[in-house]
């Protein structure tokens, strides 16, 4: 509701009241409530949902589709992408993201003959970036448009970086699933998240790459500065967080807990 009421003053803040409290009602009438991550255990004590009724599974992405991808990939090759340093991120772009990072992030690269800050995605503010590339002269930033889902593996393997970013308003509330991608396909991620959100979290906890705050451009330009040159870091982080999705990610055992929870409701 606070990003809503940045871009329509009061309207905007009403509506996200709204399907604030559709919400909440749904989640009262629900027999049993999973959650995503503990972080949204406080809010369940606000709305005074019982203890007995909630579970946390959290998130995963498909292990076994997303598998790691050479670099000078097929994709990578017919975009002009494989003999280059690819900073990439991948996703949509919404009232949760700020596209000037990307800006940023192309300016400080700009003397780096190598690099390129690639964009997969569409929208508004993907538009805007368009425009902001053409009037700044920025060759190095790549905007290509949502690729079709059977070369998505190939698109990840094309980044050595994987970006994801998120305004601090977002907290704890938005956990971006692409996060979950990135480690499946074994490359280091560079974060611009709040501390506190789950994808942070994991991030660090699995020693996949390197976090800073929203608020904390030069810190971002410094990670991944220090990305660029440290291969070592990146094979290292890479390496890290396809064994974290590989442990985690087992949709078997992922399975087997929602089954669980029927069983359980079932025999209640």
């Amino acid at each position: 509701s606070s990003a809503l009421g940045k871009k329509l003053p009061v309207v905007g803040k009403l509506i996200g009241n709204y399907y604030q409290g559709l919400e909440k009602r749904l989640v009262r009438s629900s027999d049993e409530v999973i959650l995503i991550s503990e972080d949204f255990l406080p809010l369940m004590g606000e709305w005074d949902i019982a203890q007995e009724k909630i579970h946390i599974i959290p998130n995963w992405a498909p292990v076994d589709q997303i598998k790691p991808q050479p670099h000078d990939n097929p994709w990578a090759k017919n975009a002009g992408l494989a003999d280059t340093f690819n900073f990439l991120y991948t996703g949509i772009l919404g009232l949760k993201h700020d596209p000037t990072i990307f800006i940023q992030l192309a300016e400080h690269f700009r003397n780096d003959q190598d690099v390129r800050v690639v964009v997969v995605s569409k929208g508004d503010r993907f538009e805007w970036l368009d425009l902001e590339v053409e009037r700044r002269g920025l060759k190095n930033l790549v905007l290509l448009e949502f690729q079709p889902p059977e070369v998505y593996p190939q698109v990840l393997g094309a980044g050595d970086v994987l970006v994801s970013v998120i305004n601090e308003d977002a907290g704890v509330y938005s956990v971006p699933s692409k996060v979950l991608s990135y480690l499946c396909a074994e490359r280091p991620i560079l974060l611009s998240l709040p501390s506190e959100n789950a994808a942070a979290k994991i991030v660090r906890e699995a020693g996949a790459g390197l976090t800073s705050s929203p608020n904390d451009l030069p810190g971002f330009l410094h990670k991944a500065r220090r990305l660029y040159e440290d291969g070592e870091l990146r094979y290292n982080s890479g390496k890290s967080g396809r064994a974290y999705a590989e442990a985690k990610f087992d949709i078997k055992e992922i399975n087997r807990q929602f089954e669980d929870i029927i069983s359980d409701r079932k025999n209640a």
